[in-house]
């Protein structure tokens, strides 16, 4: 046989791209039925995780002409329908005066991952949007996806999306969409509030709502750089200064890292909770970095617990409900000791974000063990928005600044990028500075890992009698930063107690006359 040169494999791509179906426009009856088709080919009947993203588009409008209906069609509108068809292409200026339709900024991908990481994601759908549009706008068009999906058969059991305002409101009229499921995990400690994971039930299909974890993880990193807060730990504090002071030692971070950053930088979040920045800390500034030491720990472990690729799910839950008691100690703290919250405490938004992340990843334990069909394994780092910015960071390599018409043609090349990373994986450096998002969620041994500890699913009683220690473990940092949790927590309810008392005598005093 002759070898088979690279100009003959770029004929042969560009031959199958050919032979592949237009994408669709919006999202029609053909969107769903181009997801039925990919995974038919791949015989997969399996769970899937659903994720939303949005960039911004180069504003244009640009006309198409389409073979079946042998008619042009104005792209780069955000309205319905997003074909808006011109009888004379000469009178296109009549047309556009014409119009009414406001012209795109952003473009809005759905992505849909399958439980196998050896698996390209899926393109779903894509929109033209606004930058207007809030979360009343944006949630019809998820039940869409949604809906379509459901009706197609596929076993949606997640949606992903970043930690902005509006996304967390779209997640959170999602909860409320179906019949809103709680799993309560009892705190061990007398005083101490309970966990409650929600999820919904949809049309017959329980789904949890999933903040992207290095998302989460950059957020913490911003928080702790930002010096907006000063974030009091007990006796201690965590500030800038000190993780700045890791680069004079010639420490594991770089200067990028710290100087001129990009707060989109995952790699340089990665470096800054990783083992290494807490070795260092604790070898050369154990006594005067306790407060970064014990941040970086347990917001660190946080995120692994969705990352790590080798560890089961019961000391995943472990690592989350460590952060849980953590947060509503730190919480408690503050209130006992009447700090304000706004400027002691980590923002409301990261919070709110923490908060989505510790939920999920109990919620994806719950749900694929009691409505999942079979043994399907859940990969906790599948759920994320990764495949949706992996898509666009493709994108913009094919066309830096791409219109909406640009997308659409670009897809089936986009598929076979996708494709190829996730065959080939590491394509990225994770030693790079600056470099802006970093994807490894194909990044999987299956030769170095044991796939049957991710299909193996922990029972209530199991997650029941890791709470003591993961309460313990919060307890003892707490301790270490110079905090009594138990007497935080009397000193909560004493507060509580005192201000129902003062209440109740107000009411009972006379009313003065007028």
């Amino acid at each position: 046989m002759f070898p088979i040169s690279n100009s003959d494999i770029n004929i042969i791509y560009r031959a199958r791209r050919n032979r592949e179906p237009r994408f669709p426009f919006g999202i029609t009856k053909k969107t769903f039925e181009l997801v039925e088709s990919q995974l038919k080919e791949l015989d997969y009947k399996g769970p899937v995780a659903l994720s939303c993203d949005d960039t911004k588009l180069f504003s244009a409008f640009r006309l198409y002409y389409d073979a079946a209906e042998e008619c042009h069609f104005l792209i780069g509108h955000a309205d319905e329908p997003y074909k808006l068809r011109v009888a004379d292409p000469t009178q296109i200026q009549e047309v556009l005066d014409a119009s009414k339709h406001e012209m795109a900024t952003k473009i809005r991908l759905w992505c849909l991952t399958l439980a196998s990481p050896e698996v390209t994601p899926i393109i779903v759908a894509a929109l033209p949007i606004t930058d207007k549009l809030g979360a009343v706008n944006l949630f019809p068009l998820l039940r869409r996806v949604l809906d379509g999906l459901i009706d197609h058969g596929f076993r949606v059991v997640s949606y992903a999306s970043d930690g902005t305002e509006v996304e967390r409101k779209v997640q959170e009229m999602l909860l409320d969409l179906g019949e809103t499921k709680q799993y309560v995990i009892s705190n061990p400690q007398a005083r101490r509030p309970n966990t409650v994971i929600r999820y919904t039930v949809y049309r017959g299909q329980a789904i949890c709502i999933v903040q992207d974890s290095k998302h989460a993880l950059k957020t913490c990193r911003n928080n702790l750089f930002s010096g907006a807060r000063l974030l009091t730990l007990g006796n201690h504090i965590a500030a800038y200064r000190r993780i700045r002071q890791i680069l004079d030692d010639r420490g594991p971070i770089r200067k990028r890292d710290v100087e001129k950053l990009d707060r989109q930088d995952d790699n340089a979040a990665s470096r800054l909770f990783s083992s290494a920045t807490l070795k260092h800390l604790v070898d050369h500034h154990k006594d005067d970095a306790l407060g970064e030491i014990v941040y970086l720990f347990v917001f660190g472990e946080l995120v692994d617990a969705f990352q790590n690729r080798s560890i089961s799910h019961l000391k995943r839950i472990r690592m989350v409900l460590r952060a849980r008691y953590f947060l509503d100690t730190w919480t408690a703290y503050l209130q006992a000791c009447q700090y304000p919250i706004h400027r002691y405490h980590l923002s409301r938004e990261c919070l709110a974000i923490l908060d989505i992340v510790i939920q999920s990843m109990i919620a994806l334990v719950i749900i694929h063990r009691d409505y999942v069909d079979g043994d399907s394994p859940l990969f906790p780092w599948l759920n994320t928005t990764e495949p949706c910015e992996h898509v666009f960071g493709c994108a913009r390599q094919v066309v830096k600044d791409f219109t909406y018409l640009d997308f659409i043609y670009m897809v089936p090349k986009l598929r076979i990028q996708l494709r190829e990373a996730t065959l080939h994986s590491h394509i990225s450096d994770s030693k790079a500075s600056g470099a802006g998002y970093t994807h490894t969620y194909f990044d999987f041994d299956f030769q170095g890992s044991q796939l049957a500890i991710f299909a193996q699913f922990p029972s209530d009683q199991d997650i029941l009698d890791l709470c003591p220690l993961a309460s313990q473990e919060a307890d003892s940092l707490w301790s270490t930063l110079g905090v009594n949790a138990t007497q935080v927590f009397y000193r909560i309810e004493f507060l509580a107690a005192t201000a129902k008392a003062i209440a109740a005598k107000k009411r009972s005093l006379p009313v003065p006359p007028s």
